[in-house]
């Protein structure tokens, strides 16, 4: 408030100051992502918007596991105001992803009865497609064409990749 008396009249105008504060930028928790995982958006991870990240394989605010590869680091969010600017940082970390293959199916007859599945490594995954229970496939539940195998593992670190192999 500013005021001002002149001759016995007094006259006064009110004005509002804003203060701002340097920043405080918050990051919640990054996961723990795959190397073969989809890129991950580490907008949704940040409060105020409209700052910048930085940090290994980081474009804009995208982080791409396939890039980064299996490890750890750091991603940092910067914000800059009138007042000055301020970061915030969290570890991300990427885990291994298994190499995964399957060897070539052979051809069977509509009649030859259940075939076991192999050629699936590592050992340990899983088979699924048509006509496949358990380690198992069914020609005659399949029927005549040609199908499509799929073999899945998953790691000690929870990543899984896939292979495909037909059989006719």
């Amino acid at each position: 408030v500013y005021t001002v008396t002149l001759n016995g009249c007094s006259s006064s105008d009110t004005t509002s100051i804003g203060v701002d504060t340097v920043p405080n930028p918050i990051m919640a928790p990054l996961p723990v992502l795959c190397e073969n995982d989809a890129d991950l958006n580490l907008a949704p991870y940040v409060f105020p918007e409209g700052g910048v990240f930085s940090g290994p394989s980081v474009v804009d605010s995208v982080f791409s596991p396939s890039i980064f590869g299996a490890g750890s680091d750091s991603i940092v969010y910067t914000i800059t105001n009138a007042c000055g600017s301020d970061t915030a940082a969290r570890e991300i970390t990427v885990q291994a992803a298994p190499s995964v293959s399957l060897a070539p199916l052979s051809a069977v007859c509509i009649d030859a009865g259940v075939q076991s599945l192999s050629g699936g490594t590592p050992i340990g995954g899983s088979f699924s497609g048509s006509g496949v229970t358990g380690g198992t496939f069914n020609p005659q539940t399949a029927g005549i064409g040609t199908h499509s195998i799929k073999y899945i593992f998953t790691n000690a670190n929870g990543c899984s990749d896939s292979a495909t192999a037909n059989i006719i």
